[in-house]
């Protein structure tokens, strides 16, 4: 993801470890502002340390599934 883009997610679940723990965030929508501007309504899994190094994991900003 590039710098503006994001994810919108409704939980977050454990799986597997890929290098940076082992947290996944179910995700709803994905926005790429900084490239295409479209937003994908598309739902599946997010590796967490991917989209934010798992940082709305550790502040709780996202509750687990």
């Amino acid at each position: 993801m590039g710098l503006g883009d994001a994810i919108i997610a409704d939980c977050w679940d454990r799986g597997d470890n890929l290098g940076g723990g082992n947290v996944w965030y179910h995700t709803l929508s994905e926005r790429y502002s900084a490239t295409t501007g479209q937003e994908l309504f598309v739902t599946g899994w997010t590796y967490g340390a991917y989209v934010d190094g798992n940082a709305a994991f550790h502040a709780g900003a996202v509750p687990e599934c």
